[in-house]
């Protein structure tokens, strides 16, 4: 990485700085960005990270409140196929 000293100008180097902040974002985007696999991969390197765990609890809650669970048939439907089948009935 390139110091202060290598420029001629502070123009150059806030430029410079800006381009590896820029750059540094598009490698590695803030974790409130990413999607439950790569938080998971976060966690495994690093068990700890609280931001990551955040952000893992928010991604759970979000697709428990997303998911469709079945819908089970009530007893009474049940109860009235076994009769007609037993009567002779289709």
């Amino acid at each position: 990485m390139k110091t202060e000293d290598d420029f001629f100008s502070d123009r150059e180097w806030l430029r410079y700085q800006q381009e590896m902040e820029a750059k540094a974002k598009t490698e590695n985007p803030p974790i409130e960005t990413l999607p439950l696999k790569k938080v998971n991969e976060l966690l495994n390197l690093d068990p700890r990270n609280q931001e990551a765990i955040e952000r893992r609890s928010q991604l759970l809650k979000t697709n428990r409140a997303k998911r469709v669970s079945q819908v089970k048939q009530s007893n009474s439907n049940v109860i009235e196929k076994i009769k007609s089948k037993l009567s002779g009935g289709k």
